[in-house]
Protein backbone atom coordinates (compact mmCIF):
# COMPACT_ATOMS: atom_id res chain seq x y z
CA UNK A 1 0.00 0.00 0.00
CA UNK A 2 1.59 3.23 -1.10
CA UNK A 3 0.91 6.61 0.35
CA UNK A 4 0.67 9.31 -2.25
CA UNK A 5 2.40 12.57 -1.67
CA UNK A 6 -0.14 15.45 -1.38
CA UNK A 7 2.07 17.48 -3.69
CA UNK A 8 1.37 14.96 -6.47
CA UNK A 9 -2.37 15.68 -6.49
CA UNK A 10 -3.53 18.15 -9.10
CA UNK A 11 -4.65 21.44 -7.68
CA UNK A 12 -8.32 22.25 -7.83
CA UNK A 13 -8.93 25.52 -9.62
CA UNK A 14 -11.45 27.66 -7.79
CA UNK A 15 -12.90 30.41 -9.88
CA UNK A 16 -13.86 33.48 -7.92
CA UNK A 17 -17.12 35.08 -8.91
CA UNK A 18 -16.46 38.39 -10.58
CA UNK A 19 -17.99 41.08 -12.68
CA UNK A 20 -17.03 40.73 -16.33
CA UNK A 21 -17.07 43.75 -18.59
CA UNK A 22 -19.05 43.17 -21.78
CA UNK A 23 -19.07 46.28 -23.90
CA UNK A 24 -19.94 49.13 -21.56
CA UNK A 25 -21.72 47.07 -18.91
CA UNK A 26 -20.54 44.75 -16.18
CA UNK A 27 -22.25 41.38 -15.77
CA UNK A 28 -21.96 38.82 -13.00
CA UNK A 29 -20.45 35.52 -14.10
CA UNK A 30 -22.09 33.61 -11.22
CA UNK A 31 -25.54 35.18 -10.82
CA UNK A 32 -26.57 37.18 -7.76
CA UNK A 33 -23.78 37.30 -5.18
CA UNK A 34 -23.62 39.76 -2.31
CA UNK A 35 -19.92 40.51 -2.84
CA UNK A 36 -20.60 41.30 -6.50
CA UNK A 37 -23.51 43.53 -5.58
CA UNK A 38 -21.26 45.39 -3.13
CA UNK A 39 -18.59 45.75 -5.84
CA UNK A 40 -21.19 47.06 -8.32
CA UNK A 41 -22.60 49.58 -5.83
CA UNK A 42 -19.09 50.83 -5.02
CA UNK A 43 -18.67 51.33 -8.77
CA UNK A 44 -21.73 53.56 -8.73
CA UNK A 45 -20.19 55.66 -5.96
CA UNK A 46 -16.79 55.99 -7.64
CA UNK A 47 -17.27 55.97 -11.39
CA UNK A 48 -20.83 56.74 -12.32
CA UNK A 49 -22.57 60.08 -12.21
CA UNK A 50 -25.75 58.49 -10.82
CA UNK A 51 -24.99 57.11 -7.35
CA UNK A 52 -28.35 55.37 -7.13
CA UNK A 53 -28.48 51.91 -8.70
CA UNK A 54 -31.92 51.15 -10.10
CA UNK A 55 -33.54 47.73 -9.90
CA UNK A 56 -33.18 47.55 -13.71
CA UNK A 57 -29.42 48.15 -13.42
CA UNK A 58 -29.04 45.48 -10.72
CA UNK A 59 -31.10 42.97 -12.73
CA UNK A 60 -28.99 43.64 -15.82
CA UNK A 61 -25.73 43.29 -13.88
CA UNK A 62 -26.56 40.35 -11.60
CA UNK A 63 -28.95 38.31 -13.72
CA UNK A 64 -27.99 39.26 -17.28
CA UNK A 65 -31.10 41.10 -18.45
CA UNK A 66 -33.82 43.36 -17.13
CA UNK A 67 -37.02 41.35 -17.50
CA UNK A 68 -39.97 41.65 -15.12
CA UNK A 69 -39.07 38.26 -13.62
CA UNK A 70 -35.50 39.40 -12.93
CA UNK A 71 -36.66 42.71 -11.41
CA UNK A 72 -38.98 40.79 -9.06
CA UNK A 73 -36.10 38.46 -8.16
CA UNK A 74 -33.84 41.43 -7.35
CA UNK A 75 -36.52 43.11 -5.21
CA UNK A 76 -36.94 39.87 -3.23
CA UNK A 77 -33.21 39.80 -2.50
CA UNK A 78 -32.84 43.42 -1.33
CA UNK A 79 -33.90 42.71 2.28
CA UNK A 80 -31.39 39.91 2.53
CA UNK A 81 -28.74 42.08 0.87
CA UNK A 82 -29.39 44.89 3.39
CA UNK A 83 -28.75 42.52 6.30
CA UNK A 84 -25.74 40.85 4.68
CA UNK A 85 -24.05 44.14 3.78
CA UNK A 86 -24.67 45.42 7.30
CA UNK A 87 -23.30 42.32 9.02
CA UNK A 88 -20.45 41.29 6.69
CA UNK A 89 -19.16 44.59 5.33
CA UNK A 90 -20.43 47.21 7.82
CA UNK A 91 -22.20 49.00 4.97
CA UNK A 92 -25.65 50.55 5.12
CA UNK A 93 -27.83 49.99 2.06
CA UNK A 94 -30.21 52.89 1.47
CA UNK A 95 -33.39 51.67 -0.23
CA UNK A 96 -35.55 54.03 -2.29
CA UNK A 97 -39.22 53.09 -2.64
CA UNK A 98 -41.59 54.37 -5.30
CA UNK A 99 -43.78 56.98 -3.55
CA UNK A 100 -46.81 56.30 -5.76
CA UNK A 101 -49.31 54.08 -3.88
CA UNK A 102 -50.67 52.64 -7.13
CA UNK A 103 -47.25 51.08 -7.76
CA UNK A 104 -47.45 49.38 -4.34
CA UNK A 105 -44.38 51.27 -3.11
CA UNK A 106 -42.00 48.91 -4.91
CA UNK A 107 -38.27 49.25 -4.46
CA UNK A 108 -36.97 51.34 -7.34
CA UNK A 109 -33.30 51.97 -6.43
CA UNK A 110 -30.57 51.32 -3.84
CA UNK A 111 -27.24 52.86 -2.95
CA UNK A 112 -24.52 52.56 -0.34
CA UNK A 113 -24.73 55.12 2.44
CA UNK A 114 -22.16 57.87 2.28
CA UNK A 115 -21.14 59.77 5.38
CA UNK A 116 -23.10 62.81 6.44
CA UNK A 117 -26.43 63.52 8.05
CA UNK A 118 -27.98 65.53 5.22
CA UNK A 119 -31.05 64.41 3.33
CA UNK A 120 -29.58 60.94 2.84
CA UNK A 121 -29.04 60.58 6.60
CA UNK A 122 -32.62 61.56 7.34
CA UNK A 123 -33.82 59.12 4.67
CA UNK A 124 -31.70 56.36 6.26
CA UNK A 125 -33.15 57.09 9.72
CA UNK A 126 -36.67 56.92 8.29
CA UNK A 127 -35.84 53.62 6.62
CA UNK A 128 -34.57 52.21 9.93
CA UNK A 129 -37.70 53.35 11.75
CA UNK A 130 -39.94 51.68 9.13
CA UNK A 131 -37.92 48.47 9.31
CA UNK A 132 -38.03 48.44 13.13
CA UNK A 133 -41.78 49.11 13.13
CA UNK A 134 -42.34 46.18 10.75
CA UNK A 135 -39.97 44.03 12.84
CA UNK A 136 -37.68 43.42 9.86
CA UNK A 137 -34.58 43.75 12.06
CA UNK A 138 -33.47 43.02 15.59
CA UNK A 139 -32.62 45.77 18.08
CA UNK A 140 -28.96 44.71 17.92
CA UNK A 141 -28.94 45.09 14.13
CA UNK A 142 -30.70 48.46 14.44
CA UNK A 143 -28.06 49.73 16.86
CA UNK A 144 -25.30 48.52 14.53
CA UNK A 145 -26.94 50.36 11.62
CA UNK A 146 -27.23 53.54 13.69
CA UNK A 147 -23.53 53.30 14.48
CA UNK A 148 -22.68 53.02 10.79
CA UNK A 149 -24.88 56.01 9.98
CA UNK A 150 -23.14 57.93 12.73
CA UNK A 151 -26.02 58.76 15.04
CA UNK A 152 -27.74 57.43 18.12
CA UNK A 153 -31.49 57.67 17.67
CA UNK A 154 -33.49 56.94 20.80
CA UNK A 155 -36.72 56.25 18.87
CA UNK A 156 -37.19 52.58 17.86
Amino acid sequence: MSTADPADKPLKIVRRAELTKIGKKEVSTKGFRIDLMEQHLHGHLKQMSNKWCTVDCLARCMLGRTSETNRVAIRKRIGWAFKALLERYNLFLVIDYDPVPSKHRKIKAVKLYESGMGAEGQYALGQLQRMAARQKMSEEMRQHALTIIGTTDANP
